[in-house]
């Protein structure tokens, strides 16, 4: 199996996405399975411009010269793609850039499923299997909806199946070392393990690592006094 992550984070190894990543990664390579990652920040990348001339004229390729040509290259040859972000009203712009250039990748012989227009991926394109990672800083899983129904149309307009979503609000407290949060930790690694295994996900798992660590009131009034705090330093009144 081929795994390739795309982490949309522009806090790239320092960010709460590539923390829950590290141990998602940690348990896939327990199970010898070797994974590329490529971060969005460090792409150049030239936004879509909506012409679709890898539709008609240069089919299968984009006519711009930047780096998505060899990120196109990569993904042909990958079985499984994960895709990370966290949210950021709602999609960091690179990481939206990054997925409106995959069009390419995209061959529009459509069909009408459920009411939708969907097409799929190109015969060379090897992805079989999305899986998706979303963090937030808000309290509340919802506050994560909006970017995963993004990559769920994502998949769907390609016709891949996307076989998870690991959601994890305010991610910073998973960073916490204590009992409780090396639980969700080893959730992460063993939703690793289940993907490598049975290119799947258990649902027992995924409803684990998106559980509360915090009582909401407490994490408002945490977040409301490091805030006002801050405000005070600056003398904005």
């Amino acid at each position: 199996m081929r795994v390739t992550i795309i982490n949309g984070s522009p806090g790239k190894e320092d960010s709460n996405t590539a923390f829950v990543l590290s141990y998602l990664i940690k348990g896939m390579e327990q199970k010898g399975i070797k994974i590329g990652t490529i971060y969005t920040t460090d792409l150049d990348v030239k936004p879509c411009i909506g012409c679709f001339k890898c539709h008609s004229i240069h089919i299968g390729r984009c006519f711009q010269k930047d780096d998505m040509a060899e990120v196109h290259k990569k993904l042909k040859n990958t079985d499984l793609l994960i895709l990370a972000t966290p949210v950021y009203g709602p999609l960091p712009c690179k990481f939206q850039s990054f997925l409106n250039r995959l069009v390419p990748l995209m061959e529009p012989l459509l069909e009408f499923r459920d009411g939708r227009t969907r097409a799929k991926f190109h015969d060379d394109v090897k992805i079989s299997k999305v899986f998706a990672v979303v963090v937030g800083g808000w309290w509340e899983k919802g506050n994560l909806d909006l970017p995963a129904t993004i990559i769920e149309e994502f998949c769907e307009n390609h016709s891949v199946p996307l076989v998870g979503i690991l959601k994890r609000p305010h991610a910073t407290y998973l960073q916490q070392f204590n009992e409780n949060t090396r639980t969700f930790r080893t959730a992460i690694e063993d939703i690793g393990k289940m993907l490598v295994e049975k290119g799947e996900v258990d649902e027992d798992l995924l409803h684990i690592v998106s559980s509360p660590l915090v009582e909401e009131s407490s994490f408002r009034e945490t977040s409301n006094i490091n805030y006002l705090s801050r405000k005070e330093s600056q003398n904005i009144k």
